[in-house]
């Protein structure tokens, strides 16, 4: 009962109140979990509270905190493997937590660890793969994989390997929506994440034919998805597709085109703020200065500032918030080491 009220309220965008409710889950599932610790499904409900607690602890920007029950949670799984090395829910579940865990540094600035973290779990999902190669659920995070490892590259400006990650991502997603075309989160989160980083990289080595191409295909599979009832998470695939298009037009010295593809994407932001993650933050912040509303950005970036956000895409695009503002570069609050949070 305390994970679905904490899951509603991180839905609703209350960090807050969902990481006391899933802190209050962790409370109960820990006490059985410690009672029968020969239980793995006891030892598993107990690694999923903690798993929803770092991400809200995320979204709070308790960076360290949301480090702390991330490393809780993968030492559940490894006492897990030890006792059968092949548990394929279990390993499922671990290369999960390294996801996120490879975002949190991210997140706190540690670029080279995060993408390291995010290299180290291609071996386990290409042997997974090599032992059953139409698993679906193993298609899919091996896709997101390539997606988020491409991002970081893309990031530390490796925009070569970046290209090469998402040509992999596409190959992926195109295989997983022949399998199944109705599954919306395979169009949504592989099929447009992996487009919109082939744009995002295509773009960075200034090949702006193959960056509206993969835009073009973006939309496409957009409208494909949103032909009935837009399914939820649609808006974010659409203001990231916006801002590109409106870099393109940018580039190619057409700041008005630019300034209105970027203030019709700017209008479907301020229902999702609370919502998102800070890597979309980011994005909301840069949507916000090609529409030229400056106050909005500013607002934005001092949330990110609050709580020492450092990813390395947010560092370069800080300064461009600084410039709008004619301010000088400062240095971001440091990190809270300890929780320290106020509901």
């Amino acid at each position: 009962g305390h994970r679905n009220l904490a899951t509603l309220a991180l839905q609703e965008g209350d960090a807050g109140a969902a990481a006391e409710g899933f802190e209050r889950a962790r409370d109960v599932s820990q006490r059985l979990a410690e009672a029968d610790p020969a239980d793995r499904s006891l030892q598993i409900i107990l690694a999923d509270d903690l798993a929803w607690l770092a991400i809200a602890q995320e979204r709070l920007g308790d960076f360290a905190e949301a480090e702390r029950t991330l490393a809780t949670e993968a030492a559940i799984y490894a006492a897990l493997l030890a006792r059968d090395p092949s548990d394929d829910a279990i390993l499922n579940r671990q290369s999960v937590n390294g996801r996120v865990a490879a975002r949190i540094a991210m997140d706190v600035g540690d670029a080279e660890h995060g993408l390291a973290m995010l290299q180290a779990l291609f071996d386990l999902h290409e042997s997974r793969l090599a032992h059953d190669s139409e698993n679906t659920r193993w298609l899919d995070y091996y896709g997101l994989l390539q997606i988020e490892t491409g991002s970081a590259l893309l990031a530390l400006g490796n925009h070569g390997a970046a290209r090469e990650m998402a040509d992999g991502a596409l190959a992926v997603a195109r295989r997983l929506r022949s399998i199944d075309d109705s599954v919306t989160d395979w169009a949504i989160d592989n099929h447009c994440g992996a487009l919109l980083l082939a744009a995002r990289a295509a773009f960075a080595e200034g090949d702006e034919r193959a960056a509206d191409a993969h835009l073009d295909e973006a939309e496409a599979v957009i409208m494909s998805v949103s032909a009935g009832k837009a399914p939820p998470g649609l808006d974010k695939p659409v203001i990231r597709t916006a801002l590109m298009r409106a870099r393109l037009a940018e580039r190619a010295g057409d700041s008005t085109a630019a300034r209105h593809l970027a203030a019709d994407a700017a209008a479907k932001i301020d229902a999702l703020i609370t919502k998102s993650g800070f890597e979309y933050k980011t994005v909301f912040i840069e949507t916000y200065l090609l529409a030229g509303d400056m106050a909005k950005a500013r607002a934005l970036a001092a949330v990110l500032d609050a709580v020492g956000y450092r990813h390395a895409d947010w560092v370069t695009l800080r300064k461009q918030v600084l410039r709008s503002q004619g301010g000088v570069e400062t240095a971001a609050r440091p990190i809270r080491q300890t929780s320290d949070r106020r509901y």
